[in-house]
C-alpha cells in the first residue's frame, strides 16, 4: 500500500481531517455575512493559529526580501569600504547589506 507504518498513516489522516475542517470553516466565514462564527473544534482552532503564524512569517519574508523592503529598511553600500569585525550592537545605526 503506502509503505507507511499504521501509526503514521492514522496521524496523517487525522491531520487531513483537521485541515478539511479548517477549509470548511473558511468557506463558512465567507458566507457568514459578517457574523461571528465559533471554531468547530479545538484541533481546528490550533490549525487556525498555526495558519496565522505562518501567514505572518511569509508576509515578513516576502517584504524583507523584496527590493522595496530592503531599500527602505537597510542601508545600502554597493562596495563595503571598511570592515569592523567587532562593533557593539548599540553603536550600529541600521543594518547594512552588500550585493
Amino acid at each position: 500500500m503506502t509503505g507507511l507504518p499504521e501509526v503514521e498513516l492514522q496521524h496523517l489522516l487525522q491531520i487531513s481531517l483537521v485541515l478539511d475542517g479548517l477549509r470548511t470553516w473558511f468557506v463558512a466565514c465567507l458566507y457568514a455575512d459578517g457574523k461571528t462564527l465559533s471554531m468547530p473544534s479545538r484541533a481546528v482552532d490550533i490549525a487556525w493559529h498555526e495558519f496565522i503564524l505562518m501567514t505572518r512569517e511569509l508576509v515578513l519574508l516576502g517584504y524583507f526580501t523584496s527590493e522595496q523592503g530592503i531599500r527602505q529598511n537597510m542601508t545600502y553600500e554597493a562596495v563595503p569600504t571598511v570592515y569592523h569585525g567587532c562593533v557593539p550592537v548599540s553603536q550600529m545605526k541600521t543594518p547594512v547589506y552588500w550585493e
